[in-house]
């Protein structure tokens, strides 16, 4: 059976000792539940990728992309709500949104802005693509 906790900060604080190696885990919301936040992940010895959350146990919970299908066509993504944006238009989402772009660039998944999503950024966010560094800015 999965593991579900009400959010990922609950996850990281979980001493349950059922989390191990191999396990897969699914979360509410990143902060609460409800707040768009909620993910898969899969428990491993080693950090996968940006959406890597290092648990109480020492082992990691290693994002899944979440998938979806219209129109006849299979959508990969990744919602900048997993990385612990907040989107209130008051917190700042610079970090949250960085490992998100960096995650999105390295698997090839889309990234994902909810509906109402108001991402406060405070510096600019800069990626290499394989040729050069793009800006992003808004």
């Amino acid at each position: 059976s999965i593991l579900t906790f009400n959010s990922a900060v609950e996850l990281m604080e979980s001493t349950n000792s059922l989390m191990k190696a191999g396990k897969y885990i699914t979360t509410r919301g990143y902060y609460e539940a409800g707040d768009l936040g909620g993910a898969t992940y899969k428990i491993s010895e080693k950090k996968e990728g940006y959406g890597s959350i290092q648990l109480y146990n020492g082992l990691y919970a290693n994002l899944q992309p979440d998938s979806y299908t219209s129109g006849g066509t299979k959508w990969v993504v990744l919602s900048v709500k997993q990385f612990g944006a907040k989107g209130d238009g008051i917190t700042d989402d610079t970090e949250a949104l960085r490992k998100a772009i960096y995650e999105s660039h390295i698997t090839g998944k889309m990234l994902f802005f909810p509906n109402g999503c108001n991402c406060l950024i405070s510096d600019t966010l800069n990626y290499y693509n394989g040729e050069y560094y793009e800006i992003i800015s808004w």
